[in-house]
């Protein structure tokens, strides 16, 4: 993908005759629009939730907080977990825990005031059977500590991209066999967020209100277009 975003993003401006958007801006306003667009999804989640308690969202393709679901799918990473002491060491890639669970056993998420309450109660402490657990910063705290290893199911932040190249008579030509190659860590469905974002940034840094106002009003007739649905 990251490619044919390059490719499409050079020939818009090339098409109103402006700069040439070099590798290194690419990658930035890229990387940018990644992590802007994934912020995204994780909003509109809550936004149709609600939409959808009060049944005002639509059903089969017209059920638009199903189709962010799905796409944020595509960062929910399962892993396994081994501590001795209750304190699971995360990684910082984790933006949000789905479910942690023990066996056949869903571990009970609780902010860290109720953690703390719980595992002091002398009347009802968690047990095997009715685990607890609270994120602390990138660890998470587990009672009872008998726990020794978790499944855990989270949303990962998406990995960086870089599209590289080689240089052939002066001009930058895409090569993916470099070490630090990394391709655009999305959905294939995101492509058009991703190439209006970068669009605009790019005119923005170079003060061409023109490819500005262009990808503003592709971008909000997109944006019109969901939430119609």
């Amino acid at each position: 993908m990251i490619d044919r975003l390059f490719q499409t993003v050079q020939a818009a401006l090339d098409k109103e005759q402006k700069d040439y958007l070099r590798p290194l801006y690419f990658n930035l306003y890229l990387n940018s629009s990644l992590f802007t667009v994934f912020n995204k999804l994780l909003s509109d989640v809550k936004s149709n939730t609600r939409k959808s308690n009060w049944m005002l969202d639509g059903k089969n393709l017209a059920d638009y907080e199903e189709h962010t679901k799905q796409l944020l799918e595509h960062y929910l990473t399962p892993t396994t977990l081994t501590s001795s002491e209750g304190q699971f060491e995360l990684n910082s890639q984790i933006s949000l825990i789905q479910d942690v669970s023990k066996g056949s056993v869903i571990l009970d998420k609780v902010d860290i005031e109720d953690f703390t309450l719980l595992k002091r109660n002398k009347v009802s402490p968690p047990t095997d059977y009715s685990p607890i657990c609270s994120k602390i910063g990138n660890t998470l705290l587990v009672a009872p500590t008998t726990i020794t290893d978790i499944d855990l199911y989270y949303l990962r932040t998406p990995f960086r991209a870089k599209w590289t190249f080689e240089e052939v008579d002066g001009k930058p030509m895409f090569d993916p066999t470099k070490s630090d190659y990394t391709d655009v860590d999305a959905p294939e469905l995101l492509f058009d967020e991703l190439y209006y974002s970068i669009l605009k940034q790019a005119g923005v840094s170079t003060r061409e209100q023109l490819v500005v106002q262009s990808a503003a009003q592709n971008e909000s007739q997109n944006v019109q277009i969901e939430s119609k649905q």
